[in-house]
């Protein structure tokens, strides 16, 4: 349901919220859902939203990008990867490329990435474990 009502709101992609043009190599199947899901597709998918969000403009960003690129940040092209991974590629690359500028193939590549065709970048990384979410909440709960 939420899917949904963020899709309304403009802050998701329909690529990313219906499963449309998605990697034939992507490796988590939602049944409840019929779409296709994937590392590249969260990420490029919760970039989107933020950036929608900020700006009041969606732009849809390259996944090939991500499938191609951020091997060096431990992600492994079709094979699968971290979406906190992917992030850092991101950010440590200057961006993300249009999904234009760096159409989806749907298969492992060479690295294409063109800094003048950014759409989004990340300028900082957070990696929130439920370790340190409880003993961060339990901080914030003693100096209250």
């Amino acid at each position: 349901m939420c899917l949904v009502s963020i899709a309304n709101l403009g802050l998701l992609s329909p690529r990313s919220a219906f499963g449309m043009n998605v990697c034939a190599c992507e490796s988590f199947v939602s049944p409840s859902l019929l779409i296709l899901w994937s590392p590249m597709i969260s990420t490029t998918g919760a970039l989107e939203a933020a950036h929608a969000q900020a700006t009041g403009e969606m732009v849809l960003l390259s996944e090939q990008q991500l499938i191609d690129c951020a091997v060096g940040f431990n992600n492994f092209g079709c094979n699968g990867g971290l979406p906190s991974q992917a992030f850092e590629y991101i950010r440590y690359s200057g961006g993300l490329d249009t999904e234009d500028a760096y159409p989806y193939k749907a298969e492992d590549g060479a690295c294409q990435f063109n800094e003048l065709s950014v759409g989004a970048q990340v300028y900082d990384v957070v990696n929130i474990t439920m370790v340190s979410y409880k003993k961060n909440f339990k901080r914030s709960l003693l100096s209250i």
